[in-house]
């Protein structure tokens, strides 16, 4: 018989009101006694404040209570029906079902699954099984095996999916064949056999209260046990008698009644506002328009996990000393020991540098290594495996890795001698001690079964954490020994796996293994009665509080909504008597309607976008009103009027206001320096920066703030040129030499010794596994090489010889003179040839940039006489010949130099496009190269006042790019060079102040940046 039903009215939250009506229905004499009661609930939290509201009844009625059992939804069926068998928990089931998928023949499994190979890791059959396990609830829970579903789709669906669900079907049998081997049983399928074999009578009272959901099995199991039924609806009795009738015989919502009823949303407790973050700052808003009148007990807060909002909530009031208790608690798959056996998995699974790098940014990664016998802080040995990527660029870290170029140290990004260096980060991980134990190796395969790696499993996580000092009354530690204790018992449920289920894997598929028994489950929050409450949708009706501020009011958040799903599409829900979108709409408007009706003060507030600007809809209850509030409702939405409230006075709630923060951007608008703390020397190619943006120019050159990072997925334009320039170097000395190891103009010489080295160079360097992008780029090089040879024998052809390589100023460097007091320039000039027939030198400079560029269009701009000089680097090459020396010390030109005139200076250009290889040589006047020295005087002026400031900085508009420095400096600059292969001077370092930083400019500072 279906239950008798109480309307309770919704003048008041349900649960005070349900336990007034409980107490009052007892109450007998001096006592209340429901010790034959049960009360279901919808959720567990809703059942630890039920018993709390009975107490305080009965306390107000001076009665002493004997207490009800109070359960959940969830756990009726097993108040009324225990299995003969034990129950399979989720772990045991879903080895079942990833075994039952195994066991099915392959080809029939292909229809449902087209592209599952029988090789397939076993994580990918145990994703499957999870979807699989999903839906074995959630049809069982309406009274459907798999079988019933083919027979719904043979006879009633739109469209024909039986052979799908023929296949599921065996494959749900073998699963429960499975269990039944195991000697246990499906909790689900054995509330079916229990109503086909009968269940236990129950004696007494069992009351429904506020339940707005319950599983056709429950309802059936509940009719078929004799209980006298009651159920408790928040709603008034008229609505019993409406037309459509707005509840069913249970007290359930009627979908037709709810899915169009009006929603009293009225336009004084919506909001709208644009970000997450301004969900928080209008949360906040609600909060000071209480003006005292309620303290933070009193009040509550909505969230959806999904709407970004709860940790924008979280700062704000932890800003103004207020905590906020979440109550959904803290996800165990994202607590730091379980992402680190996730990133411990990935590591072992493909050993790339990926995966090492993700393990690496991991806090408790330093405790691995430690294991491995290196002791290096996370930081350390991020910066040692960003500075080893951003040279060889490796994917595959297997075989011999390159060694590294030395840094200072052995191979540290800098240059600490103590630091390790890249192959020693991977071999400690590697190590038994640390994750070698599940390494799968090729000579070794470490397959074991799934029991028998729970004992590594242990070991790793006590190698990880087991050095700690831990204390129990400190919230960190205590949550870190919680998080520890819910991965020890995950490992120990498998640990115990019946034989049947017990298989083998690899030891990085038994470290996912355990981690899919923490999937869904969190751990608690500690209780603060002084904390705001932030309480999920589906929780919000059951709450008692009196102020509600309801946030995510936006279309998936509220109504919620499930779409796409992969074999449950919302027609075939509807068929099965599953809970789809119409009945989530009508639900969820009964439960909205309840609130508004029921709690003193209500605020909604629903976003227009997600936090990375994507469109978010608004909720279909805010328009469920009178059709005339529905356009300026629209417009409001779509127009952006509302804002949160700027300043807030939140004293009366216990809030502070938060502290001005003592960060600004930029952190430096002015940089003073000293004398002695100037530079006395630069490099030539420093003076492009230092007159572009003087103030960058100290960030990056003389305080050391730079960028390393592994986001590169190629050679960037700084690696890129360095490597083509080792290949040009290594020619260049063979053509030196004596004799001469390879004749400059022959084409097919030169061409032979360039390829030849470069592939030399890419194999030192990037090893075996470098990015798949690597060898194309090398490839790429390889035809700009062959294309510069031809060029090569050309410009030979006219007489024209190399004379030195690499060389540089004589001594500390050539000094310039400004204002009397020298500044020394230091210079690494790439490439100097003569030619004996003209008497003409010339300097020159390689250039590997994407587009090819003249001298001209480097050095200068601006039209006609107002043209001026954005770089020096030629000019200054040419002032400097005279000083230049080779490896041994030795001039390169005569004593006394070549008159000017007969000194040339230009490029050798690499780019991408090898038909415009070849060598460009700038025509500048004697007068034009004299107001080179001008500018590059007037550099070191403005670098000697000391005095920097942010305002003289340029700004570059238009141009496309990130720059690391736009969030720190405000404005838009762009990182230098071009983003694609080359920028012309890579790993043309001049010495201080030369090169620094390049494409791999960021935001990691040294120095007093």
């Amino acid at each position: 018989m279906p239950p008798h039903l109480t309307f309770l009215g919704w003048g008041r939250p349900i649960l005070p009101a349900a336990a007034a009506h409980l107490v009052g229905h007892y109450a007998q004499g001096g006592a209340a006694d429901l010790r034959g009661a049960v009360v279901v609930l919808p959720g567990g939290r809703a059942r630890r404040r039920m018993v709390e509201l009975l107490v305080e009844e009965a306390a107000a009625r001076k009665l002493t209570l004997v207490p009800p059992e109070v359960v959940t939804v969830g756990a009726v069926p097993d108040l009324l029906h225990q299995p003969a068998l034990p129950a399979a928990d989720g772990m045991v089931a879903r080895r079942a079902w990833s075994r039952a998928l195994r066991d099915t023949n392959l080809d029939a499994l292909k229809v449902v699954f087209p592209h599952l190979e029988a090789g397939a890791p076993l994580r990918e059959w145990d994703v499957l099984a999870e979807l699989l396990a999903g839906m074995h609830r959630t049809l069982a829970g309406e009274g459907h095996r798999f079988s019933d579903v083919v027979r719904i789709n043979r006879t009633s669906a739109l469209f024909d999916d039986s052979p799908r669900w023929d296949v599921l079907a065996r494959v749900e049998k073998r699963y429960l064949a499975l269990l039944h081997e195991a000697g246990m049983a499906d909790p689900f399928d054995a509330r079916l056999a229990a109503l086909e074999e009968g269940i236990r009578r129950h004696e007494g009272d069992v009351w429904l209260v506020s339940v707005a959901e319950l599983p056709a099995v429950t309802r059936r199991l509940l009719e078929a046990s004799g209980a006298t039924l009651h159920a408790l609806v928040q709603a008034p009795a008229e609505l019993a008698s409406s037309d459509p009738a707005a509840f069913d015989a249970w007290g359930l919502p009627v979908t037709e009644h709810w899915e169009a009823a009006r929603v009293p949303v009225t336009d004084e407790v919506l909001r709208m506002v644009e970000r997450p973050v301004d969900q928080a700052d209008a949360a906040l808003s609600a909060l000071e328009d209480l003006e005292g009148a309620y303290t933070t007990e009193d009040v509550v807060m909505g969230v959806h996990p999904q709407s970004e909002v709860v940790p924008y909530l979280q700062q704000r009031l932890a800003a103004r000393g207020v905590g906020a208790r979440y109550a959904a608690g803290t996800q165990l798959m994202r607590t730091a020991p379980a992402r680190l056996l996730q990133a411990a998995a990935d590591f072992l699974d493909g050993h790339t540098y990926p995966a090492l790098a993700a393990l690496l940014r991991h806090p408790d990664a330093s405790a691995l290594l430690r294991l491995g016998g290196v002791e290096v802080s996370g930081a350390e040995a991020l910066d040692v495996a960003d500075a080893y990527f951003g040279e060889h660029l490796p994917y595959k870290l297997e075989g011999q890795l390159p060694r590294g170029r030395e840094r200072g140290g052995a191979g540290s990004a800098d240059g600490d001698a103590h630091a390790p260096d890249f192959p020693s980060l991977v071999h400690a991980l590697d190590s038994d001690a640390a994750l070698g134990a599940f390494h799968e190796k090729k000579e070794k395969k470490r397959k074991k079964r799934l029991s028998e790696w729970m004992t590594d499993v242990t070991r790793l996580l006590e190698g990880a954490y087991g050095a700690r000092e831990l204390d129990r009354s400190k919230p960190d530690d205590r949550h870190l020994v919680d998080v520890l204790g819910e991965i020890r018992g995950a490992a120990l449920a498998l640990h115990r796996l019946p034989g049947i289920l017990d298989e083998e894997c690899s030891g990085a598929e038994a470290l996912r293994a355990v981690l899919a028994g923490l999937e869904g489950e969190a751990l608690p929050p500690d209780p603060d009665p002084t904390a705001v409450e932030l309480l999920e949708w589906l929780e919000i009706p059951l709450d008692d509080a009196p102020v509600l501020v309801l946030t995510g009011f936006n279309e998936g958040f509220v109504p919620d909504s499930v779409n796409g799903h992969p074999f449950l599409p919302d027609s075939l829900c509807r068929l099965l008597g599953v809970l789809d979108n119409r009945r989530r709409l009508a639900r969820d408007a009964y439960r909205l309607t309840c609130v508004l009706h029921s709690r003193e003060r209500v605020r909604i507030i629903a976003g227009r976008s997600t936090a990375k600007g994507d469109p978010l809809r608004p909720s279909r209850l805010m328009f469920r009103t009178d059709p005339t509030a529905l356009a300026p409702r629209v417009l409001r939405f779509l127009e952006g009027r509302d804002a949160a409230s700027p300043g807030m006075d939140l004293a009366a709630l216990g809030l502070e206001p938060a502290e001005e923060s003592g960060f600004g951007t930029p952190p430096e608008p002015i940089i003073e320096l000293a004398p002695h703390e100037l530079p006395t020397s630069l490099s030539v190619t420093a003076f492009t920066r230092l007159m572009d943006d003087a103030y960058r120019f100290v960030l990056e050159d003389m305080l050391g703030l730079e960028r390393v990072d592994d986001d590169a997925r190629e050679m960037d334009p700084m690696v890129f040129g360095d490597v083509a320039h080792r290949a040009l170097q290594r020619f260049g000395r063979m053509a030196l030499a004596d004799p001469p190891q390879v004749d400059a103009a022959d084409e097919d010489a030169v061409a032979e010794v360039l390829v030849r080295t470069l592939r030399q160079e890419v194999a030192n360097r990037f090893g075996r596994s470098a990015l798949p992008a690597v060898q194309l780029q090398a490839a790429q090089l390889e035809e700009r090489l062959r294309a510069f040879a031809a060029r090569q024998a050309a410009w030979a052809a006219q007489g024209w010889q190399i004379r030195a390589v690499e060389c540089k100023p004589a001594g500390a460097g050539w000094p310039l003179d400004v204002d009397g007091t020298p500044m020394l320039l230091k210079a690494r000039i790439d490439r100097i040839d003569h030619n004996p027939r003209t008497g003409e030198w010339a300097v020159l400079d390689y250039k590997t940039s994407t587009k090819r560029e003249t001298p001209e269009e480097a050095h200068r701009r601006g039209r006609g006489d107002a043209k001026e000089w954005k770089n020096l680097q030629l000019p200054l090459y040419r002032h400097m010949l005279d000083s230049v020396v080779g490896p041994a010390g030795d001039p390169v030109v005569p004593s006394g130099g070549p008159e000017r005139a007969h000194v040339r200076v230009g490029y050798v250009v690499l780019p991408q496009d090898p038909a415009e290889c070849g060598f460009l040589l700038a025509e500048w006047s004697e007068e034009e190269m004299a107001t080179a020295l001008d500018a590059a005087r007037e550099a070191v002026r403005t670098l000697r006042r000391g005095r920097f400031s942010v305002d003289d900085a340029p700004t570059w508009p238009g141009e496309e790019g990130w720059d690391a420095l736009r969030p720190l400096l405000v404005e838009g600059w762009q990182a230098s060079g071009d983003a694609d292969e080359g920028d012309g001077d890579a790993g043309s370092g001049d010495g201080a102040g030369g090169e620094a930083g390049g494409a791999q400019r960021s935001v990691a500072a040294g120095g007093r940046s």
